[in-house]
């Protein structure tokens, strides 16, 4: 039962009662830390148990039932050997029992109260049979070098443990369902890169300094985004930064300019590589929430926000008055989707998880079909993957613009 209860309680839940003051949790660490001290304690106790309920047994018990099966008339040959099996089989019927099933399931019940109440005997135990635990311990580490077997130690959680724990916390209600979602966004938001968050090239809204004052804002009154790149031309000349805030705050002041260049900012410039919790920690850093994401020839190939970095925790968070959602379920169940929908709330849409691959060279549903075709696709061709027939329906030039996800006939099993 003590081994059971010490091996199978939580080192966490032991660690914070005894940072609480809790000694008995403190000696049970004690016991985790010396597993090899620890084992052959508790082997020496089953030990012991065993010849005393053995010597006993043979001594009392047998000889009892010997003398009862004589008086009925068994020989006293034959008496002897089945009054040894009945006591044999009683004896190792009570101690699978009373001495290991029982114990054991009743230690898994609440293995840390369970270590905590048995660390006390077992720590008397170890003091009392010292010269026997020591000797055990030593044979056992010499067999162990003997057999070339190494000791490994702890290992330190992986990801997918933490996840399991997680699920475990959400389902016990430890942890509420929100919770658990924020947590699990935030470990999948550490494999992602900035090219996975951004807003790509040619869905960027940005203003040009050779263009006419009001029609630059009469841009930033038409969509809903925070900021905007200002250029000398296109985009691939940015000169600086404009925050909309900023900008109407100024425009109310009397004698404000009419020249896009005096309300700009410097811009940030990140790689597509560029881990997503770094992006955080240079948003922070910073004081500024969006930079120019670029790729391995300088060239411009999106731009990423504090708002992107958010949502991929989260989830998709519209903005005020943002009405274009990218994925829409239809009434006959299909779905129609934006293009550059990225993969992963294509999983999370259509439950498609698990068929989404950790490595690829993609990041949205036109990039998904394009690695598929190995060409730009013409409308109304399609793929199949993940239950789904993924058809296009519209191309914004060589762009694929909006896609349509009927689910397929389930397949009838033989």
């Amino acid at each position: 039962m003590a081994e059971i209860a010490v091996v199978s309680s939580r080192k966490s839940r032991l660690q914070s009662l005894a940072d609480d003051g809790d000694r008995r949790a403190r000696a049970v660490l004690g016991l985790k830390a010396s597993p090899d001290r620890f084992l052959s304690t508790v082997q020496v106790g089953i030990t012991l148990i065993g010849i005393i309920a053995g010597a006993y047994g043979g001594a009392k018990i047998a000889g009892g039932v010997k003398d009862v099966l004589i008086r009925t008339g068994v020989g006293a040959e034959a008496a002897g050997e089945v009054s040894f099996i009945l006591v044999v089989a009683f004896i190792t019927f009570l101690s699978v029992i009373l001495g290991e099933l029982v114990p054991k399931q009743l230690a898994l019940t609440d293995p840390e109260r369970w270590a905590r109440i048995l660390a006390g005997p077992m720590r008397l135990l170890a003091t009392a049979a010292s010269p026997v635990i020591w000797m055990l311990t030593r044979s056992s580490n010499l067999m162990l070098a003997i057999l070339r077997i190494k000791r490994v130690s702890e290992s330190a959680l992986s990801e997918d443990e933490i996840k399991v724990i997680l699920e475990e916390g959400a389902q016990s209600g430890a942890l509420q369902q929100h919770e658990h979602e924020l947590v699990e966004g935030v470990m999948y938001l550490a494999d992602r890169r900035a090219n996975s968050l951004m807003t790509p090239r040619t869905r960027i809204a940005w203003l040009d300094v050779n263009a006419p004052f009001d029609e630059n804002l009469a841009i930033t009154r038409d969509t809903v985004y925070g900021h905007f790149p200002v250029c000398d031309g296109t985009l691939d000349h940015v000169l600086g930064v404009v925050s909309i805030k900023d900008l109407w705050v100024r425009l109310s002041r009397p004698g404000a300019p009419k020249d896009m260049r005096a309300y700009m900012v410097n811009v940030a410039y990140v790689p597509e590589t560029m881990p997503a919790l770094k992006l955080l920690e240079s948003f922070k850093q910073s004081g500024r929430h969006i930079a120019l994401v670029v790729d391995e020839y300088g060239g411009l190939s999106g731009l990423v926000t504090l708002h992107d970095v958010m949502e991929g925790i989260v989830g998709d968070m519209p903005a005020a008055g943002d009405a274009d959602a990218q994925a829409v379920r239809r009434d006959d169940g299909s779905w129609l989707l934006d293009g550059m929908l990225s993969i992963d709330d294509l999983a999370d849409v259509l439950s498609l998880s698990g068929e989404v691959p950790e490595e690829r060279d993609y990041n949205t549903l036109a990039g998904f079909l394009l690695s598929r075709f190995g060409r730009i696709p013409r409308r109304g061709e399609h793929v199949e993957w993940g239950g789904y027939r993924f058809e296009v329906v519209d191309l914004d030039a060589m762009r694929i613009d909006q896609v349509l996800a009927i689910p397929l006939p389930a397949t009838p099993q033989e």
